[in-house]
């Protein structure tokens, strides 16, 4: 009977915590899920940038939200090392893996539009703080 209410609590638990979104990588899917969202919301709002002061409030936002997951991800890629090698991802990070490699592309794009006002003073202080945002994945 013990044996039995054992494993019945087991399987509650584990029910409960794959429900919740656990597993191994619960927190490095939570991290890269914010990851690709805020690099998706930061292109998003490249694409509408028509002028210096517009890019740089985009990059500044961008600034700002890695500036708070850049922690994050550097304690993620120490955990698990193994979510560096992007040719063979954990089974249960390929689809973010796969997410993120479809958000960089345009991501860089992004970047080539910033190109076009990267002599700008506002633009140029916030390309300065966003390097210090991501200069914690380093």
């Amino acid at each position: 009977m013990k044996k039995l209410f054992t494993l019945v609590t087991i399987f509650v638990f584990l029910s409960m915590m794959f429900a919740c979104g656990g597993g191994k990588y619960a927190d490095a899917k939570k991290v890269m899920g914010k990851f690709i969202s805020i690099t998706n919301d930061f292109v998003s709002d490249m694409e509408k940038a028509d002028d210096a002061d517009s890019t740089a409030a985009a990059i500044n936002v961008y600034a700002h939200e890695m500036e708070h997951l850049s922690a994050d991800m550097k304690k993620i890629q120490e955990k698990y090392p193994e979510i560096k090698d992007q040719e063979n991802p954990p089974e249960e990070l390929k689809e973010l893996a796969g997410q993120m490699e479809e958000v960089m592309p345009k991501m860089m794009a992004a970047m080539m539009k910033l190109a076009k006002y990267a002599q700008e003073p506002a633009v140029m202080e916030a390309q300065k703080k966003l390097q210090q945002a991501m200069g914690e994945l380093r």
